[in-house]
């Protein structure tokens, strides 16, 4: 295992996120609600750098002409096909059983690391 430092909890949360390559592979950290996630930037769909696309929120389920938006700094959407991944979890909003490989993160001392394997590219599961 090898843990990475990203920056300081301060500059995150400053910034909402990071995008960094660790031991060759694209990973977005994410400050959201005073938690941090790292997701490795390759959407499930069509293998796209996912953290490279938008976070904000989402319409929820209404009425028609009624227009809820919600979870707002939550939902990374993919900047190819707009599939929306819960920031917290990992999971695609339409279906749980697709999910973004997810990346232990360590805060120590205000400090953010982010733990990789010494084999390229694996996450751990969600």
């Amino acid at each position: 295992m090898n843990r990475h430092y990203i920056a300081t909890l301060q500059e995150l949360r400053e910034a909402r996120s990071k995008l960094v390559v660790l031991e060759g592979q694209e990973i977005g950290v994410y400050e959201v609600e005073g938690e941090v996630h790292a997701w490795r930037s390759v959407c499930p769909h069509r293998g796209v750098s996912i953290c490279k696309g938008w976070v904000g929120g989402t319409n929820l389920t209404s009425q028609v002409y009624e227009y809820h938006y919600d979870r707002d700094q939550q939902i990374l959407r993919c900047p190819l096909h707009a599939w929306e991944f819960d920031l917290k979890t990992g999971q695609f909003l339409l279906d749980a059983s697709v999910k973004l490989k997810r990346y232990e993160t360590i805060i120590e001392e205000d400090r953010v690391y982010v733990v990789t394997s010494s084999k390229s590219g694996s996450g751990i599961p969600s």
